[in-house]
């Protein structure tokens, strides 16, 4: 009716008006009755977790808070896992994984062969793996013949014994890694992670819980279908919690890497518990065994569970097998008469020689031996370039505050206390980092050389450095097209088809990341749009500059301009059927939209299921709900999605997103990449920029091409290149970068000038100003970002 109403009288107005009436109060009837009718009960969610696949590292290697990334042969078995998901049918609402790459790696492949890349990703240190404290990045052949094999092997199978704290110097020691420093959680609070010194499996299911019962149980209380990429003892402490596994058997619990586990629930007496399934043990078997002093056993443990592993009986079978022999391997339990009565022993909670120093006794006779071992990996690695915490350790004793010209810490961030940062304590920090090492080496190992407040003073100045090396960074608003997709690449209208990124788009992406990383540029934070070519960019250009950790905040508002029923039409075809100056009102117009789509077309986002399921933030459509509760013949309603847009209407959306969301991320002080379509950011610059609609049509943006937005002076620029070696249209150069393009007659070939339009734009009233510059480091130089 809106669309095709024409000039006309006031009763025809008005009849229209009462026509829409009438259609609202008999949805709002028809809604009423439905209210009246017995009410069934919702159906309760799912959860499914995945263990992260195979990581770089040695299987030998204690791995812990420790970062690597997954091996090729990781990157299959999340494929495998995704594709079992896919067989069994899994839509999800929710993901939920840890800050560790390896888990954020696994879900990156996991819901790209789901084709839900569009779900939200909540990223929680709590799902990390268990610390294992002095032990992260060390071999079990080291530290079984410095510990020897019963105290590594007690580390494991007890529920409460730690193993030796972090040392302040370890590379490993995630004290000071930027990731905790500025940790965002479901609500948006930023707060700052204290990570542990070392972990017992109870530790981890003591932080696990509060996320269960808080976040992941509620998502299951309102029917959403969660899937939770983790860690094998974090998934252990929440497969114990959900099945009420004792203490004594829950680190008999075997997790197989990317083997989805599957949970489904029932609510008796107002209580969630898990769907029982054939065969399991109950609770009161399992306290029986407990109180009569018994022994949990593997098969014990496997009975209490409920879930159900999505892998043929012999295939789950092999990979538990697996896992249980490469673990009881690595802890010295493998094999004979002696390692079973040893694992029984263990099992039932005894005391075994050296459990003792693992619960906070004194460790004097092996201190030297394990300072010695760290300070060898402190000399063989020191030459090397650490993307994350080790970077703060090596560089927080001389980062630059005794050379000229550098200043004392900036003041606090907003939130956090000015004490922090300032100079005197950065000072003293500094002064006690550098005495730490070597007064600790010279000691003797018979002369009980852990002094825990000098060590905790220690670490909390590298903590200290590593926050005010954070606040001095430049802050940056990074914004970048995705890279070339098929569709680019054949000259197609995309819109919102989710065209995938072609080879040479992800290079592009790669490139765009490693530019950043030349010039020292950080990411806090990422915005992007729905569609996946905008989402895979963002995850390439964060891959390179290892910042795969930081929150991806996705909205279909900065979705590409709907191009309605011109979406997968050739742009040459369509330019020779309709004539070049329709083309470009349809193409480049500033409030000129193409013909609509049909509610029925597979191009309409309202047959997507994706925004059927997931669009909450735009009103009901009258129209499509009318015509889809008839067609259906039960009451739909239906969101009012677009079946055509101009650049006004994409406008419309982009740029509250704009001033509602992303703004409050640079007013923070956060560094802020925004990745979407040409479309969108043509209209996003378009109001940055003050550029009038009739020149906006001038504007190319590059695929893959990082734009540098200075919030302050609002105006863009590039890191490197000139802006004539890039096609930003007719009027980009000057419209986007101030530079007047030379004179088409004058023979000198003078070079582009620049009018100082963008350069002289006034600052937004209450905007803050970015933190102060840190000096530009020459390539080579250490620098923490």
């Amino acid at each position: 009716i809106d669309e095709g109403l024409a000039p006309a009288s006031h009763s025809t107005i008005h009849g229209v008006h009462n026509m829409r009436l009438c259609v609202v109060l008999l949805l709002a009837g028809a809604a009423a009755a439905l209210r009246l009718l017995p009410q069934t009960q919702r159906p309760l969610g799912t959860i499914v977790f995945i263990r992260h696949g195979h990581t770089a590292w040695d299987e030998n290697q204690f791995i812990g808070w420790a970062d690597p990334d997954i091996s090729q042969r990781g990157a299959t078995q999340a494929t495998s896992a995704a594709l079992a998901l896919k067989e069994s049918g899994f839509t999800f609402d929710v993901v939920y994984t840890s800050l560790l790459k390896r888990a954020v790696h696994t879900t990156w492949l996991v819901l790209r062969e789901l084709e839900q890349v569009h779900l939200e990703v909540w990223k929680d240190w709590r799902l990390n793996e268990r610390s294992y404290g002095a032990l992260t990045g060390q071999s079990i052949e080291d530290m079984v013949g410095l510990y020897g094999a019963e105290t590594v092997a007690s580390w494991r199978r007890s529920f409460d014994a730690r193993p030796p704290p972090h040392e302040p110097y370890q590379p490993h020691n995630p004290i000071a890694d930027a990731k905790y420093l500025r940790w965002e959680d479901r609500d948006g609070r930023t707060s700052r992670v204290l990570p542990p010194d070392s972990e017992s499996l109870g530790d981890v299911a003591r932080r696990v819980r509060p996320l269960w019962k808080q976040c992941i149980m509620r998502d299951v209380l309102d029917g959403k279908t969660v899937l939770v990429v983790a860690h094998g003892n974090t998934i252990r402490t929440l497969m114990q919690a959900i099945d009420n596994v004792p203490d004594a058997a829950a680190s008999l619990l075997e997790v197989p890497q990317c083997i989805p586990l599957v949970y489904r629930f029932v609510l008796a007496h107002g209580k969630l518990i898990p769907e029982p399934c054939e065969g399991r043990k109950s609770a009161v078997d399992c306290a029986a065994i407990a109180e009569g002093g018994g022994v949990f056993d593997k098969a014990d443990a496997d009975a209490m569970i409920s879930a159900e592993f999505l892998a043929d009986e012999a295939e789950l079978a092999q990979a538990q097998l697996r896992v249980r022999d490469a673990s009881l391997a690595r802890y010295g339990l493998a094999g004979g008469d002696e390692s079973q009565l040893l694992e029984a022993v263990l099992c039932a909670g005894a005391a075994l020689p050296g459990l003792e120093c693992n619960v906070g006794a004194d460790v004097a006779d092996l201190e030297g031996a394990v300072r010695a071992l760290r300070m060898a990996a402190l000399e063989e690695e020191a030459g090397a370039c650490w993307a994350a915490g080790a970077d703060l350790y090596f560089n927080s004793i001389s980062w630059g505050w005794d050379e000229p010209g550098d200043a004392a810490p900036a003041e606090a961030a907003p939130g956090e206390p000015a004490a922090e940062g300032s100079a005197a304590e950065a000072e003293a920090a500094t002064a006690e980092a550098e005495a730490g090492p070597n007064a600790s080496a010279g000691q003797s190992a018979s002369a009980a050389p852990r002094d825990e407040p000098r060590r905790s003073y220690a670490v909390a100045a590298a903590a200290a450095a590593a926050r005010a090396a954070y606040r001095q960074r430049r802050q940056r608003v990074i914004i970048i097209r995705h890279g070339k997709t098929h569709h680019n690449k054949l000259g197609l209208f995309t819109g919102w088809e989710d065209a995938k990124l072609a080879p040479e788009g992800r290079a592009e992406a790669i490139a765009a990341g490693r530019m950043l990383a030349r010039h020292g540029v950080a990411v806090d934070v990422v915005y992007t749009s729905w569609l996946s070519r905008a989402i895979e960019t963002a995850w390439l250009v964060l891959a390179q500059l290892d910042a795969i950790s930081v929150p991806i905040h996705k909205s279909w508002r900065l979705n590409e301009r709907m191009y309605g029923a011109l979406t997968g039409l050739s742009k040459k075809k369509t330019k020779a059927q309709y004539g070049e100056k329709q083309f470009k009102l349809w193409r480049r117009g500033f409030d000129t939209r193409p013909p609509p789509v049909d509610s029925f077309s597979r191009y309409y986002p309202g047959n997507d299921v994706r925004y059927v399921r997931h669009v909450h933030d735009c009103p009901i459509s009258i129209r499509e709900s009318l015509v889809r509760s008839i067609t259906s013949g039960k009451l739909v309603l239906h969101r009012k999605l677009p079946r055509t847009e101009s650049l006004k209407d994409c406008m419309d959306r982009t740029v509250p997103y704009w001033s509602d969301t992303i703004e409050k991320g640079i007013d923070s002080g956060k560094s802020v990449l925004v990745a979407s379509s040409e479309n969108a950011i043509r209209g996003l610059l378009m109001h940055l920029l003050d550029i009038p609609k009739e020149r906006i049509a001038e504007i190319e943006i590059p695929t893959g091409l990082p734009l540098m937005y200075d919030n302050v002076n609002r105006r863009v620029y590039l890191l490197e290149g000139d802006v004539d070696s890039y096609n930003f249209g007719k009027g980009g150069a000057e419209l986007l970068f101030g530079c007047i393009p030379p004179d088409e007659h004058d023979p000198s070939g003078s070079p582009p000038r620049r009018t100082g339009r963008a350069a002289s734009k006034p600052h937004a009233a209450g905007r803050r100003a970015p933190p102060p510059l840190q000096p530009v480091r020459r390539p080579g130089e250490l620098r923490v970002q």
